[in-house]
């Protein structure tokens, strides 16, 4: 079966738990953000942000109340190439860095940011098939 698996990415620690399910409802209206620049700054009505940037971005976090959520998704598959900084107070960090072709990551406010979800397909297939 599926195990619990840490993964280490570059700078900074992302946590995917793949005995975890998350399950999310978009609701018609939810929010849906499309970037195209480098550089944006998140708003509180923000719900899901997709980068599609043909150079490295960045992504300004808001202060939010507790218990808002934001998903921010590389859409340009290209992450790697063109990471994505997602700048405030992470995880008691100052800022993470997106740099997985496709992925996404999740984050909730809790008196300050913090990332509940990681997903990376490339991920996922590698460990299904071991």
């Amino acid at each position: 079966g599926i195990r619990d698996i840490s993964v280490w990415l570059e700078f900074r620690r992302v946590l995917f738990r793949s005995d975890t399910t998350f399950q999310t409802t978009a609701y018609p209206g939810t929010p849906v953000t499309s970037v195209t620049s480098n550089n944006y700054t998140a708003n509180v009505n923000d719900y899901y942000i997709g980068i599609n940037s043909s150079s490295p971005s960045t992504v300004n976090l808001p202060s939010a109340n507790n218990g808002k959520l934001l998903i921010v998704k590389d859409e340009s598959g290209h992450a790697s190439i063109n990471p994505i900084t997602i700048q405030g107070n992470i995880d008691n960090d100052t800022s993470a860095i997106l740099q997985i072709d496709n992925a996404a990551l999740t984050l909730i406010y809790s008196n300050g940011w913090r990332i509940i979800w990681h997903i990376c397909l490339t991920v996922i297939l590698m460990l299904l098939m071991k």
